[in-house]
């Protein structure tokens, strides 16, 4: 499963966990084989000639956050990857 952003998202949280096991059941709410990435592919609309190193610019802003597990909430995640891309100049 792939999990992106399109174009420039400041505030994004790509994935947000908010499940629990059901009582008596370990690892009944998980992942396998996921990816969250956030800009330097082709579609994401992320461009380093837009994007000075050290520069505040909101449009070289990808998200905010790739995965926020809430508060009570249990994830068996594997083999799983979360990419940032850098697309400074």
């Amino acid at each position: 499963m792939l999990f992106t952003t399109r174009g420039p998202a400041p505030g994004a949280i790509v994935v947000e966990w908010n499940i629990h096991d059901p009582s008596g059941r370990q690892a009944a709410s998980g992942a396998w084989d996921t990816i969250i990435r956030v800009g330097g592919a082709a579609g994401t609309n992320l461009l380093a000639s837009n994007c000075v190193k050290g520069s505040q610019n909101a449009a070289c802003m990808g998200a905010f956050l790739g995965l926020h597990i809430k508060s009570g909430a249990t994830a068996y995640l594997e083999v799983c990857a979360f990419l940032i891309a850098a697309v400074y100049e």
